[in-house]
C-alpha cells in the first residue's frame, strides 16, 4: 500500500467516524436516511481515490519490472477500413495476446502461451495476409488473424516460429 493509499484510508475513516458521532450525538435532529446515504457517499468516494492511485501506481518502478518479465517483442494491427474495429497482436516473449474488438470500447482478450502453439500458417495476398495459429491441445483449434500488412504478417510468423523452437 503507498503513500495516497493510506492517506485515503486515513481521511475516509475520519469522516465515517465524524459521521457515526454527529449520528449518536443528534440522534433527533439526523434522520438514519441521512446518515446512511454519508455513509454510502464516503465510501464511494473512497473507493474512486484508491481505484484513481491504483493507477498512478501502475507507473512505479516495481510495477514496470514485473511488467518487463514478459515484455512486448511485437506488435501489429489489422487494416482499417477492411476491418471497421482494427484488431491488435501483440507477441510477447511466452504469450501471444489477441485484443479483439467488436465496438469503440468493447471487446476481448485471447491469450496464447508459446508452448500451447502447434503451428503457424502464414496465407499471403497482394497486399494483405493472415495467419493461422494451430494449437497443441486437444481438439486442435485455430485461432484467425486476418487483414494484416504482409510485411508485419511476415515479422510476426518468423517470430512466433522462433519462440516456439526455442
Amino acid at each position: 500500500m503507498n503513500l495516497n493509499q493510506k492517506k485515503t484510508f486515513l481521511i475516509s475513516s475520519f469522516l465515517l467516524l465524524f459521521g457515526v458521532i454527529a449520528f449518536l450525538l443528534f440522534p433527533f435532529a439526523i434522520s438514519s436516511v441521512v446518515f446512511i446515504l454519508y455513509f454510502c457517499f464516503t465510501l464511494l468516494i473512497t473507493l474512486i481515490f484508491l481505484i484513481a492511485f491504483n493507477k498512478i501506481n501502475l507507473s512505479d518502478d516495481s510495477a514496470n519490472t514485473y511488467a518487463n518479465s514478459n515484455q512486448i517483442l511485437f506488435s501489429a494491427r489489422s487494416v482499417f477500413p477492411f476491418q471497421l474495429f482494427p484488431d491488435r497482436y501483440f507477441i510477447q516473449e511466452k504469450t501471444l495476446s489477441i485484443v479483439r474488438k467488436n465496438f469503440f470500447s468493447q471487446g476481448w482478450v485471447e491469450t496464447i502461451t508459446i508452448k500451447d502453439i502447434g503451428g503457424v500458417r502464414l496465407y499471403t495476398g497482394p497486399l494483405f495476409s493472415s495467419i493461422t495459429i494451430i494449437r497443441k491441445l486437444l481438439p486442435q483449434t485455430t485461432v484467425e488473424m486476418r487483414n494484416i500488412w504482409k510485411k508485419d504478417a511476415f515479422k510476426l510468423k518468423e517470430l512466433l516460429d522462433g519462440l516456439i523452437i526455442t
